[in-house]
């Protein structure tokens, strides 16, 4: 074994164990001050991570040119408050109880996802690191009790952490699919409700399409796109942000009409840029829950142009 890989494994146990020490404290913590402390936590980050910050402050400006530095610097911190109680929330999670989670989360629009799974072929219910999205699998579980729901997700480094993450994400059913088609089209034809993220970078040769995201061209997955043309799914647009405190609300949107001309290669590209459209709204709505540190416009050519798409 070579001393980068031992480095690198060395990192990645050093990492897990300080975000197991991490969500010990934090659900530890008297609920009255968990999430001030996670806000002044976020807060402490944006302060102290230049990278990020200038990542974050990067994709502020492209995507609003018309507001001033101090507007986007605000936003900026505002958002990793707002993460930094997501976090808080998300370490919690395990010790709230289903009908206490209930309560707190307020769902709107649940109709459109009943809908979409009644027809029987798996549903996309896609969303965005966006608000405390970790809670959404587990409030759609409890509010359709007999709907399959599961996630897809990326593997973590190191087992203990996979394990920390699918606690969460698997609480009152559901699994943690992996990002490979015929996991996903497995899913899909026993009818399973597939939350997906579709709102990061994803580079062409990973399947990533060249298409409109907040007013410039940003490459983008083109998988949900893809399954849901090929099977017939529905693709139902979901998003959760805060209402006050610890209450939060989930709206779900009616199932999006993809096109279906028969170009798939047009096809492809257009319902993902439909779906890029939902995402981008909610964000221009307000952009404080959304984690803008995330490099999404990375190899985007109006990105480098430093200006919009003509």
């Amino acid at each position: 074994m070579s001393q980068r890989t031992r480095l690198r494994r060395a990192r990645r146990r050093a990492a897990t164990a300080l975000a197991g020490t991490g969500v010990a404290l934090l659900t530890a913590l008297p609920e009255p001050l968990a999430l001030p402390v996670g806000a002044a936590l976020g807060r402490g980050a944006a302060r102290c991570l230049r990278r990020r910050t200038g990542d974050a402050l990067a994709n502020l400006r492209l995507v609003f040119p018309e507001r001033g530095e101090a507007e986007r610097a605000a936003i900026w911190r505002a958002s990793c408050a707002e993460l930094g109680r997501c976090a808080v929330e998300w370490a919690r999670l395990p010790s709230l109880s289903t009908e206490l989670l209930l309560e707190r989360v307020e769902v709107v629009g649940l109709e459109h996802l009943a809908k979409a799974a009644e027809l029987g072929r798996g549903v996309f219910a896609i969303t965005a690191h966006y608000g405390n999205f970790e809670y959404i699998p587990a409030v759609i579980r409890g509010r359709m009790p007999g709907a399959s729901v599961s996630v897809v997700g990326r593997t973590m480094p190191t087992p203990e952490m996979q394990a920390m993450i699918e606690t969460r994400r698997v609480r009152g059913g559901g699994e943690v699919i992996p990002q490979d088609a015929r996991a996903i089209l497995r899913a899909l034809r026993e009818g399973t409700i597939i939350g997906i993220l579709i709102d990061h970078y994803t580079r062409e040769r990973r399947g990533g399409v060249l298409v409109p995201f907040l007013g410039l061209r940003a490459w983008t997955t083109a998988g949900p796109a893809l399954l849901a043309l090929r099977t017939g799914a529905p693709v139902v647009p979901l998003h959760i942000r805060r209402a006050y405190d610890g209450h939060h609300r989930i709206e779900v949107e009616p199932a999006l009409e993809l096109p279906r001309s028969g170009d798939r290669e047009q096809d492809v590209a257009l319902a993902t840029a439909l779906m890029n459209e939902a995402v981008g709204r909610w964000i221009r709505e307000d952009p404080v829950p959304w984690t803008w540190s995330h490099r999404r416009f990375r190899h985007s050519p109006d990105a480098e142009a430093g200006r919009p798409p003509p």
